[in-house]
């Protein structure tokens, strides 16, 4: 953990599997995509064929996957293009899990908090607003807008030191995908915790040895009484 007393400490969160279920964000834009589908080729169930598929671990053909199992034709590259629009365009129907919710009204008043993640920057956008969270922190970064700077590219927490450091400030990353969470954070001397979630999508991942987190935890409740007790110390 921090080896330097602090005065302050701004605690930098990710947000997919961090403060709510990936799952729930996919599960709800395929519905969004099934309502097109339906439209345009009288698919009544492409919702349910859409999440059998990832949840078999499928990837990145799902679309063309589904259409296929269903005999569509012609499926031209607009349809798939429309799809991921509505996929990435839709307002998810997602919320906070409740750890992350207490945990986010526990740093209110104590510390400073920022928000880095990877991703679609619309898709990104539309989860934020819908989990009502952005007038929460200081520094909301979406590498997605910046060319080539997703995890584990260090930019996005350089960017967050540059906007918040202040004399006796330290800096923490909770995430929970092992690969490429902690790398950037860890290199600049941040503390970088894991969360590994039940139904996390990286639950079962493991990183490299050298770029493992100082802490990990299943629940953000455990933290409060740890950072309770660090911020005190640092006071």
């Amino acid at each position: 953990m921090q080896k330097e007393p602090f005065r302050r400490l701004c605690i930098v969160l990710d947000l997919d599997d961090t403060l709510f279920l990936e799952r729930d964000y996919v599960r709800s834009g395929f519905t969004a995509v099934g309502d097109w589908v339906k439209d345009r080729f009288q698919i009544h169930d492409f919702a349910a064929r859409a999440y059998d598929y990832f949840e078999q671990g499928r990837r990145g053909d799902i679309f063309d996957a589904v259409l296929k199992d269903c005999c569509c034709s012609p499926i031209t590259a607009a349809d798939i293009d429309s799809m991921v629009a509505a996929y990435r365009r839709h307002s998810p129907k997602i919320s906070l899990l409740p750890d992350a919710a207490d945990f986010l009204l526990f740093c209110q008043g104590r510390f400073d908090l920022g928000l880095v993640t990877d991703g679609h920057p619309d898709s990104q956008r539309r989860k934020v607003a819908a989990l009502n969270i952005q007038h929460l922190f200081a520094v909301i970064v979406m590498t997605g807008e910046w060319p080539n700077a997703s995890k584990p590219n260090p930019r996005a927490f350089q960017h967050i030191e540059e906007r918040l450091a202040a004399p006796g400030m330290g800096f923490c990353y909770i995430a929970d995908n092992p690969v490429k969470d902690f790398q950037a954070p860890l290199t600049l001397g941040w503390t970088t915790i894991r969360i590994r979630r039940e139904y996390g999508l990286y639950a079962s991942g493991e990183g490299p040895v050298d770029t493992r987190p100082h802490l990990e935890v299943s629940s953000l409740d455990s933290l409060k009484p740890l950072f309770d007790s660090l911020f005190s110390a640092g006071n």
